[in-house]
Parts: structure tokens; C-alpha cells; sequence
């Protein structure tokens, strides 16, 4: 039995002593007799215990999720295109010409001094040809033969000139006449041959 229950026998006690001795008796003597007797509010003094519904559940949603996004995209572009630009062009101005330097009439005049003045000079020179080294450019350069349709020396063509046509020994075949010069005396080496027809060949110059 609990506080509150034992309250109200005893209120219900003093009750029925209030009423007479025969309610006391019938509550004695008839177990089914109920007392219909509303309690009045007494304090006692006593606390109040009783069915005490209290929701003391403290239901705390704490939603503590945080979604914190640390992808870092980091789009590095290292790509280094470097032109310098640097396109050297160096240019000497030398050009280097290996070639011979072209003959002369200097080159040319002592074969002919060596091999043909003897018949071709002097006062009286044979077919009125002087080849002296002194006179002997302006008699053969560009000036007509004679015995040919050919000049005796034609600036840029050895083939065409008759003078070397006669010391090659070819004068016939180029419509000339005689005998192969140097009359009487040994055809010019091959050196000096080359000699004659690389002036002649290059300009035939003074």
C-alpha cells in the first residue's frame, strides 16, 4: 500500500465513526459493503507520491554532419614553349674561288717567242705574221687569217682560232692550208698547248 492509499482508509475511517454505529457494523459484518464516501481534500502533510508521468527524455537531434569537400583541382599547365628566335644567318661575304686565275697575253707571249719568232719576226716575217711579243696582240687577236675563214686567235673558242688550229696541227680540217706549225722545229709540248687554248678559252685577254 502506498502513501496516497493509506490516506484515503484513513479518511474513509473517520468517515464511517461520523455516521453511526450502523454503518460501522454493516462495514464489519457485509464484506461487499462499499464506501461510497468522495474524500476531501485533506492536506496531510504527507508529499504527494503517485504515478507521476514525466517524460524527462530529452530527444536532442544534433546533426553534426558537415561534408566538407577538400578536392583541390589544381590544373598547373608546365608546358614551356620556348622559341628563341635565334636563326643565324651568318654570311662572311668571302667567297672562296678555287679556280685559276685567267691568263694573260703575258702567259702566252714567251711560247711564242721560244717557238715562232724565228720565222715570225724581224723586218720581214713569214706571210707578214710578226709574233714579237711586243706587237704579236694586236696582229692575231680578233684579226682574220687569211688562209681560213677562221681569225687567227677568236676570244672564247680555241676551236674557232686558226693560230692554234695551225700549232695543234688540225688547220687543214678547219679549211687552212700548210704544214703544222712550228715549220722545221718539234711541236709545242702538251703544256704549253693547254696554255694557248686556256687563254684563248678564257677571253683571250691582253
Amino acid at each position: 500500500m502506498n502513501v496516497r492509499n493509506f490516506s484515503f482508509l484513513l479518511i474513509g475511517l473517520a468517515a464511517c465513526g461520523s455516521k453511526g454505529d450502523d454503518t460501522a457494523s454493516s462495514a464489519a459484518t457485509d464484506p461487499s459493503f462499499v464506501f461510497d464516501i468522495d474524500p476531501p481534500a485533506v492536506d496531510t502533510g504527507w508529499p504527494v507520491i503517485g504515478d507521476a508521468d514525466t517524460d524527462t527524455d530529452t530527444d536532442t537531434d544534433t546533426d553534426t554532419d558537415t561534408d566538407t569537400d577538400t578536392d583541390t583541382d589544381t590544373d598547373t599547365d608546365t608546358d614551356t614553349d620556348t622559341d628563341t628566335g635565334k636563326d643565324t644567318g651568318t654570311d662572311t661575304g668571302t667567297d672562296t674561288d678555287t679556280s685559276p686565275p685567267a691568263l694573260t697575253f703575258a702567259d702566252v707571249a714567251p711560247i711564242f717567242t721560244a717557238n715562232c719568232v724565228g720565222c715570225h719576226g724581224g723586218k720581214k716575217p713569214d706571210e707578214g705574221l710578226n709574233l714579237e711579243a711586243a706587237v704579236a696582240y694586236a696582229n692575231i687577236v680578233d684579226v682574220l687569217s687569211g688562209q681560213s675563214p677562221l681569225d687567227f686567235i677568236e676570244p672564247g673558242s680555241s676551236a674557232d682560232s686558226y693560230l692554234y688550229r695551225k700549232v695543234e696541227g688540225t688547220q687543214v680540217d678547219a679549211g687552212g692550208s700548210g704544214s703544222r706549225m712550228p715549220r722545221g722545229m718539234p711541236p709545242l709540248s702538251a703544256d704549253d698547248l693547254a696554255t694557248v687554248a686556256a687563254w684563248i678559252n678564257d677571253g683571250a685577254l691582253p
